[in-house]
């Protein structure tokens, strides 16, 4: 990979980190805006916010780790995605399945997106942690 096309890929990459951390910021906000708050889930929430922003942070660093743990967990999140779909429609408010559907969407883009384009693969197996 030449120094050009690793800096452009780092650039690509560090703009899904930071959409992964804004989603997740986001997502912190709707969820507690749609249930009643509480100290537990307003802490749980933000300590997954917190690791969140760890993975992206080594994201951008070039982890491969980082890469694959954040396909799994995307993979994960569209699964659930479709099994709250799949659950009858009275046992989930409307707006919850509309954000889950949003949510299902970004996790698919991002995670397809840190799996396809070969510029990342490449970016993984370089030194970027240098």
């Amino acid at each position: 990979m030449d120094k050009s096309e690793h800096s452009t890929t780092r650039r690509f990459v560090a703009i899904l980190a930071l959409s992964l951390v804004a989603f997740s910021l986001l997502n912190v906000i709707v969820l507690s805006c749609m249930a009643v708050p509480s100290l537990d889930k307003s802490m749980q929430r933000g300590v997954r916010f917190l690791l969140t922003g760890l993975i992206a942070y080594c994201l951008w660093r070039g982890a491969r780790w980082a890469r694959w743990l954040s396909v799994v967990l995307a993979a994960v999140a569209v699964i659930s995605a479709f099994q709250v779909l799949a659950s009858p429609p009275e046992s989930v408010p409307v707006l919850f399945r509309v954000w889950i559907v949003v949510m299902g969407v970004f996790y698919l883009v991002f995670g397809l997106a840190l799996v396809i384009p070969s510029r990342i693969t490449r970016y993984f197996t370089s030194e970027s942690l240098a």
